[in-house]
């Protein structure tokens, strides 16, 4: 799958890009071992999504869930706002599958 097959897009509300954009909106939630480390004094929240983001686990999933819909016919959308996610998810579509 080549980077140029898939549409990263930085919203702030997927639910209301989806209806501007006229396609449904299904969340299917994926529950994740991920624990933010709040063993330091008063992490900010920018704090957790900046760990958040970093999960490697987390980031595999959700490639593994774009790749599954795209071989199965559908067109994916990944839509974050926080860029700094956006770019971390579209450097892992440039890895190979992992099986």
């Amino acid at each position: 799958m080549s980077e140029n097959s898939l549409y990263f897009q930085t919203a702030a509300n997927a639910k209301d890009y989806a209806d501007k954009h006229g396609f449904g909106h299904i969340l299917v939630p994926r529950f994740t071992k991920f624990r933010a480390d709040i063993s330091y004094e008063k992490p900010t929240i920018t704090d957790i999504y900046r760990q958040l983001s970093e999960s490697r686990y987390r980031n595999e999933l959700i490639v593994n869930d774009v790749r599954t819909a795209v071989e199965s016919g559908r067109t994916p959308i990944v839509i974050s706002e926080r860029m700094p996610i956006s770019k971390r998810l579209r450097k892992c579509f440039r890895k190979p599958p992992t099986t």
